[in-house]
């Protein structure tokens, strides 16, 4: 596995909208990210797009924390978005649930991330 930031991530969703990340190869970069093959995910991406290897692991890491727009949810919404809309409704259990279940995240991986954006 990744060491872990000591800071939180920035994203520009544009550079990776510019990179023009295909839907499949995105599709089969969250496959390997759920099954915990992160570096496998970095390699399909890179071989799919000519990406750098920084550029490419930021674009895997980003989906796998949900912030990469279109990858999923109703009108293409991103997993922080739905889970705001749990957690305002008080329904942390469920936040939980679909972090989980998009992510493949443990759940105290799960609890962390839903923790970070209360």
């Amino acid at each position: 596995m990744f060491r872990k930031r000591a800071q939180p991530l920035e994203v520009d969703t544009l550079s990776f909208e510019a990179a023009g990340v295909p839907a499949a190869t995105r599709d089969r970069a969250l496959r390997l990210i759920r099954q915990d093959r992160m570096i496998h995910a970095i390699k399909e991406v890179r071989t799919d797009t000519r990406l750098s290897l920084r550029d490419a692991k930021d674009y895997v890491e980003a989906l796998r924390d949900g912030l990469v727009p279109g990858q999923g949810g109703p009108g293409g919404e991103m997993l922080s978005d739905r889970v705001h809309a749990f957690l305002r409704e008080e329904d942390v259990e469920s936040a939980i649930a679909i972090v989980r279940a998009e992510t493949g995240l443990t759940r105290a991986e799960a609890e962390r991330f839903v923790a970070a954006l209360d």
